[in-house]
């Protein structure tokens, strides 16, 4: 079962990518070509070690070696390559006025959106349920 998915296009031509949950302690993030119909790319991620992302929740997925993956479990956002390294990761756990957060709601319903220059998520700062930012 796919818990995330998202239309994209990637050098001209359109995918779909579903994020396939971890089985044990790797996952991935499947692209298929819409053209095509078949896999064009699976991107591998480990839930535990360096390149661990923990329970994966949603993606946003730039470019080959761009994913952009939020967790469940981290208060950053893991930017990773097509072999499932990190190359980054980018900590949200505070707003600019100091408020803490918690982990990003990322899913179909709240994915990641992109901005200028920006990638925007779906969190709530500690202990405040009824703001969304």
């Amino acid at each position: 079962m796919y818990r995330s998915y998202r239309s994209i296009l990637i050098a001209g031509q359109e995918h779909l990518a579903c994020l396939s949950p971890a089985k044990g302690q790797q996952g991935h993030i499947l692209i298929f070509s819409l053209a095509s119909q078949l896999l064009a790319k699976r991107i591998p991620f480990a839930v535990e070690g360096p390149d661990g992302l923990g329970q994966v929740s949603g993606f946003y997925l730039r470019d080959w070696d761009q994913v952009y993956v939020a967790s469940s479990s981290l208060l950053a956002i893991s930017l990773v390559d097509q072999s499932g390294r990190v190359k980054q990761r980018i900590n949200y756990g505070k707003t600019n006025d100091g408020q803490a957060t918690f982990p990003a709601i990322v899913s179909p319903n709240n994915p990641m959106m992109t901005g200028p220059g920006r990638l925007l998520l779906p969190i709530l700062p500690d202990g405040n349920w009824t703001f969304m930012t």
